[in-house]
């Protein structure tokens, strides 16, 4: 396989100099966090690995790298001694509320410049003036809504926005100079190693009803049936939804169903191959695993349309038959208790989508990006429960509104349908694009993880990106 961007003396500089940057950073790092240190170097050695290997292909040796580290809940927090934020909310430590990096927003900033370094050059004078005109406008934005918001959070969430979203419109921008359907099947293969993994990690955190001792790959210190700990009673036991070393089980979900929808559009529609076939029938087993509704329903919409599509009817029984033994039991009776009363989570949501109506009533110009949390201080939510809810609103779309303002939100929320629309009317596939759109809406309709974690927000930019992936004109060739 050929380099993904052609090496030059001054380009093979500049990522020297982000791997010498890398490496002050880890040195940082081994003071405060020394027990994340190791994954840090393990990312390192795996991309000087694939570089090797892509004979100095380091533009795909970075996306490959970083989606290495996207399962890896590796955040490094702002101590608060600095006194550069205030995590607390009517007397409750509120992490959301917390300036935090992570070791995805280091490898994101990292292919971004080498992306950056490589294709600059090819960029008219007239996109030139545009960038520059946009980073004027964002350090702007960034200062005047640190202010006026009185909020460090607000500066990190805004700073991080823009490295994803400009790494998302640049892959997109130059995919079809370089993306094959080789390089698309390599993706595939090392996601589903990935997937893999987090299915072992996961199995094993369900079976044991605890976390499995992997906190240096950022595992969650969980168990079933502790405050913070998402667990699942299945016939009168209680269990741990499989967390692998994400965050929460839906964003491993999350992870998953990205996963499953690339694998559908290589089994089902580019190659028709059976080994991406049984890829997503597997990520589609171990998916039940999170018992997260919303993925395992996604999955299941396009699963049915494509049994519906195909009319093969052997293929269409064996998957049937498998949904139905592994994944559907308990993904229905997580549905069942949804609708009962011992299942509160959709109550609490529709809860909070209420109260962001009334902020965003209440303040146009919103009230700042990442600190939703903080405005609920005046809109007090109880939970079911009787409990006070001091969370995001599990909607992605009110979310935007309620933290940008009415006019940047409801913009931004439009851009997001007109390139539902875009990728839909250039589609190849419409019926896979239809099912990506679908996906998306019902994640971010539902949950706050795609914009308020890293994770969540390269899981989003994985969603978008298979979008726009139908309507691009591959090259046949590896060269």
């Amino acid at each position: 396989m050929q380099k993904l961007f052609r090496s030059s003396r001054n380009y093979q500089l500049s990522v020297l100099f982000a791997i010498v940057c890398y490496l002050l950073f880890s040195g940082f790092v081994a003071i405060v966090y020394p027990e994340k240190v190791p994954a840090l170097l393990i990312s390192l050695f795996v991309f000087i690995v694939l570089a090797a290997i892509l004979k100095n292909g380091f533009g795909v040796a970075a996306i490959l790298t970083l989606l290495f580290v996207l399962p890896f809940n590796l955040t490094f927090r702002l101590p608060l001694s600095l006194g550069l934020y205030d995590p607390y909310v009517n007397g409750q430590y509120i992490n959301y509320l917390v300036p935090t990096g992570s070791i995805i927003d280091v490898w994101v900033a990292f292919a971004l410049l080498v992306a950056l370094q490589k294709e600059i050059r090819a960029v008219s004078r007239k996109t030139l003036a545009l960038i520059h005109s946009v980073t004027v406008l964002v350090l702007v934005y960034v200062l005047i809504s640190s202010f006026a918001f009185d909020s460090f959070v607000t500066a990190v969430t805004v700073i991080r926005g823009v490295l994803y979203f400009a790494l998302f419109v640049v892959l997109m921008k130059y995919s079809c100079k370089w993306l094959t359907i080789n390089r698309l099947r390599f993706v595939a293969q090392w996601l589903f190693v990935g997937a893999l993994i987090q299915a072992a990690i996961g199995f094993l955190q369900f079976e044991r009803g605890t976390w499995v001792g992997l906190p240096w790959l950022g595992e969650s210190l969980v168990s079933a049936g502790t405050p913070g700990s998402a667990s699942v009673t299945l016939g009168g036991n209680l269990y741990l939804r499989a967390y692998g070393t994400f965050q929460h089980p839906n964003i491993l979900a999350g992870f998953l169903l990205l996963c499953f929808l690339l694998f559908v559009y290589l089994g089902f529609e580019l190659r028709k191959e059976l080994l991406f076939k049984i890829f997503a029938l597997f990520i589609l087993i171990f998916t039940s695993l999170t018992f997260s509704r919303t993925a395992l329903f996604a999955e299941f919409i396009v699963l049915c349309l494509y049994l519906l599509r195909s009319l093969i009817r052997v293929a269409s029984s064996l998957y049937r038959n498998s949904f139905a033994m592994i994944g559907f039991t308990p993904f229905l009776k997580r549905f069942t208790d949804s609708v009962g009363a011992s299942d509160i989570a959709y109550s609490d949501r529709l809860a909070l989508m209420k109260a962001s109506l009334n902020i965003i009533l209440k303040n146009s110009f919103g009230v700042g990006p990442g600190v939703f949390v903080r405005s609920l201080a005046g809109n007090p939510v109880l939970s079911a429960s009787g409990q006070l809810l001091l969370q995001p609103v599990h909607n992605i779309f009110l979310l935007l509104i309620s933290e940008y303002g009415l006019f940047i939100g409801i913009m931004a929320v439009t851009a997001f349908c007109g390139y539902f629309i875009w990728g839909l009317f250039n589609s190849q596939y419409k019926v896979y694009t239809f099912c990506v759109v679908l996906a998306v809406i019902l994640l971010g309709s539902l949950d706050h993880y795609l914009v308020t974690t890293q994770q969540g927000f390269l899981v989003l930019m994985g969603l978008l990106g298979l979008v726009g992936l139908p309507s691009i004109a591959f090259q046949r060739s590896v060269s």
